[in-house]
């Protein structure tokens, strides 16, 4: 109730969102003007392709088994557990060509992480 006395004695204007974001616990000035910012979808952007790395790197190399991992967000600790388990594993960029690592028979085993946002944009 006492953020929807302020808010109407300021010079904000009395949004929806404004009360919503002063209703919360340590409501600032700061919160306030935001809330009269509008929202942007982050799942209209390729997250994946912002953290996804550029180029392909290889771990524990000479290993066996081969695993392609496809780096779609994935964190470091999978590729320290497969690699503690004794295989080679070679990270890919989301985009990259897998066919011709199937042709050139230079994998064993596919990994595909998980990662951020909404998977259609991907398609």
């Amino acid at each position: 109730m006492l953020g929807r006395i302020e808010i109407e004695d300021s010079t904000v204007p009395a949004t929806s969102a404004a009360v919503a974001a002063t209703e919360g616990v340590g409501a600032t000035a700061a919160s306030i003007a935001d809330a009269s910012k509008p929202f942007t979808d982050p799942n209209l952007r390729n997250l994946v392709a912002e953290v996804s790395v550029s180029e392909p790197k290889i771990y524990g190399e000479g290993n066996s088994p081969r695993i392609v991992a496809v780096d779609c967000g994935m964190k470091h600790n999978m590729v320290r557990i497969l690699t503690g388990m004794g295989a080679q594993v070679k990270v890919v960029p989301w985009d990259w060509d897998l066919k011709a690592e199937l042709d050139g028979g230079e994998m064993d085993g596919l990994f595909i992480s998980n990662g951020p946002g909404d998977p259609s944009i991907l398609t």
